[in-house]
């Protein structure tokens, strides 16, 4: 079954570890915030089920944004499309880049990511756009 989520992670250069957004939760930082971005939930029941470690780098393929997608969820997921905007110093998508996963992510697990740009951001945006359930699982610790 294809899920599709709108939640969403904005990260500015600099901040290595992310936590995803859902509904009703915001978060910013600067470069200057210890590796670490809080986020501020403004409904104390929200469900987060995925969180992003994120870094800009210069591959064989030119610029991308790399990283690790850590699965909250109680399942096994699989086909996770990750999307990433481009944003500029004044919060607007300047750009917008697609990739996927690898491989299946065990509930409580993370897998890896990369996804070419081309537009470079002051932050980006990153979001699980889709994914399909594989089983459910009992979350463990990565």
């Amino acid at each position: 079954m294809r899920r599709t989520l709108g939640r969403s992670v904005v990260v500015q250069l600099g901040i290595v570890l992310i936590a995803a957004l859902g509904p009703g939760l915001v978060m910013r930082s600067t470069p200057a915030a210890a590796d670490v971005a809080r986020a501020q939930n403004l409904e104390t029941s929200v469900e987060i089920p995925f969180r992003f470690e994120l870094r800009q780098v210069t591959s064989a393929r030119g610029p991308a944004v790399e990283g690790y997608l850590y699965n909250g969820l109680p399942w096994r997921i699989g086909n996770v499309r990750v999307r990433i905007q481009s944003l500029d110093p004044t919060g607007q998508v300047s750009g917008e880049a697609y990739g996927w996963a690898l491989g299946n992510v065990r509930s409580g697990g993370r897998t890896y990511f990369v996804v070419p740009i081309s537009v470079h951001g002051a932050m980006y945006q990153a979001t699980v756009d889709s994914f399909d359930k594989v089983s459910r699982e009992n979350p463990q610790s990565p």
